[in-house]
């Protein structure tokens, strides 16, 4: 996703940039398909092994009578199978995000830019946890 940005970034940012963003894109989209297809389903529909550290998994969500594809790439690192691109309908969020990180590194360094993604995993988290437990009504 980073493309020749990667340059910048030392080994130690390289690693926890693989990390923030995987976990990132896993709570992200995830959390986005549960939400948005709260009444919908979704279905594995088989995966294929790559090599030994990665798989791709095929899914569809059945939304409105629809079958929407959606393959999740994953890795395996340290012992745990994690996201690391997610496809709808062919088109990757890797891809999608290459342009945004270009910018972002135009204006800001790696430890700036891994920072900035750790907040948006914790307003995700901070999110998920209002949908789970909502506060009660006031009155």
């Amino acid at each position: 996703v980073l493309a020749s940005n990667w340059k910048k970034f030392t080994p130690e940012q390289r690693e926890t940039f693989v990390e923030v963003f995987t976990e990132f894109l896993g709570k992200f989209y995830m959390g986005k398909l549960q939400e948005k297809y709260k009444d919908e389903r979704l279905i594995y529909e088989g995966q294929e092994f790559k090599s030994p550290t990665r798989a791709l998994v095929h899914i569809r969500v059945v939304w409105k009578g629809q079958k929407v594809p959606v393959d999740l790439l994953m890795i395996k690192r340290k012992g745990l199978w994690k996201v690391y691109d997610i496809q709808f309908l062919g088109i990757s969020a890797v891809r999608n995000y290459r342009a945004q990180f270009k910018s972002l590194l135009s204006k800001e360094t790696p430890a700036q830019v891994i920072e900035r993604m750790r907040k948006r995993i914790r307003k995700i988290e901070s999110k998920k946890k209002q949908l789970e437990y909502p506060e009660a009504p006031r009155g």
